[in-house]
C-alpha cells in the first residue's frame, strides 16, 4: 500500500490536533447536566387519539428509508458501489441507525421523559459517528478508517451512556460537535474516491438546518402559525438527508483516479445528476 502524501499526512495531523483539543475542551468544560425542560416540545396536540402526534408521526420517513437504504445495500446492485465488500459493513450501521431511529423517537415523542431520551438518541449517536468514520475511510485512508470505526462509534456511545448515568453530557455533547464540524473538513480537505461525492454536502446542510429547527421548535411553531414546529421540522429535513445519503448510494460509482482534479469534475457532475 502506497504512503500517505506528505500533504495529506499533514491534513490528517491537523485533524487529529483538533480532536485533541476537542478532548482538552470536554475535559475542562464543567458538568452540563440535562435540562429539566428539555422533553417539552411546542406542538404536542393530539392527532386522532396519538400524543404529540406531528412530532410522533414525522419519525415514519426515517423507517422507510432506513428500510430501502439496507435493501439496496444488500442487493447485488450495490456491488458497483464499493470499490471493496466489506465497506457496506460501515453503511449497514448508518443505515440501521437510520431505521431504529425512526422507531425510537417514535416512542419517544409518544410519552417524551429521559429515559425514552436515551434510547432516541441511541440510534442517532451511532449514526453521526458512523458518517464521520465512513468519510475517513471513504476519504482518508481505508486502512485506517476500518481499524478506527468500531472504537469511533463505541466511543460515541460511551458518551452518551456516560451522560445518562452520570448527568454530565460536556462529552456527548463535544463529540457531536467534533462530527458536525469535522465531517465537513474532511469533505474539504481530501478528494474523493466515489462519484456523487455532492450529494454528502447537500446531507450535511440539510443536517445542519434540521439542528437549527430543533434550537427555533416554539418560534417556529409560532411563525407557522401551528402548522408545524421546528421540531417536525427537523425530523422531516432530518430524513431529507438520510434519503441524499441513500439515493447516493444507488447511483454512485468508484472513480478511477481520485485527485483534487477529479474531485472537482465530479462534483460538477454531481451538480447536474439526477
Amino acid at each position: 500500500m502506497r504512503r500517505m502524501p506528505l500533504a495529506g499526512r499533514s491534513k490528517s495531523l491537523m485533524l487529529a490536533g483538533l480532536a485533541l483539543v476537542a478532548c482538552g475542551v470536554a475535559l475542562a468544560l464543567e458538568p452540563i447536566p440535562q435540562p429539566p425542560e428539555y422533553n417539552g416540545f411546542a406542538d404536542s396536540r393530539p392527532i386522532l387519539g396519538i400524543p404529540n402526534a406531528l412530532n410522533v408521526l414525522s419519525n415514519l420517513p426515517f423507517i422507510v428509508i432506513g428500510a430501502l437504504g439496507l435493501t439496496h445495500l444488500f442487493s447485488r446492485r450495490s456491488a458497483a458501489t464499493f470499490r471493496e465488500s466489506w465497506e457496506r459493513w460501515p453503511y449497514a450501521v448508518a443505515l440501521g441507525s437510520v431505521f431504529t431511529v425512526g422507531w425510537a423517537s417514535f416512542f419517544y415523542h409518544w410519552k417524551p421523559d429521559d429515559a425514552s431520551l436515551f434510547w432516541d438518541r441511541l440510534p442517532m449517536t451511532t449514526l453521526f459517528t458512523s458518517m464521520l468514520g465512513i468519510a475517513v475511510i471513504e476519504r482518508m485512508s481505508a486502512k485506517w478508517g476500518r481499524r478506527a470505526f468500531v472504537p469511533w462509534v463505541a466511543l460515541g456511545v460511551w458518551t452518551l451512556v456516560y451522560g445518562q448515568t452520570r448527568n454530565d453530557f460536556r462529552f456527548y455533547g463535544v463529540l457531536q460537535g467534533m462530527t458536525m464540524v469535522g465531517l465537513p473538513l474532511v469533505l474539504v480537505l481530501f478528494a474523493p474516491r466515489y462519484t456523487r461525492g455532492f450529494d454528502l454536502w447537500i446531507a450535511v446542510a440539510l443536517y445542519g438546518a434540521a439542528k437549527a429547527c430543533e434550537a427555533l421548535d416554539e418560534p417556529i411553531f409560532r411563525l407557522l402559525q401551528g402548522a408545524a414546529s421546528g421540531h417536525t421540522l427537523k425530523h422531516l429535513l432530518g430524513a431529507a438527508a438520510a434519503w441524499k445519503i441513500v439515493s447516493m448510494l444507488r447511483g454512485r460509482v468508484p472513480l478511477a483516479h481520485p485527485n483534487p482534479a477529479s474531485a472537482r469534475l465530479e462534483t460538477s457532475a454531481a451538480r447536474g445528476a439526477p
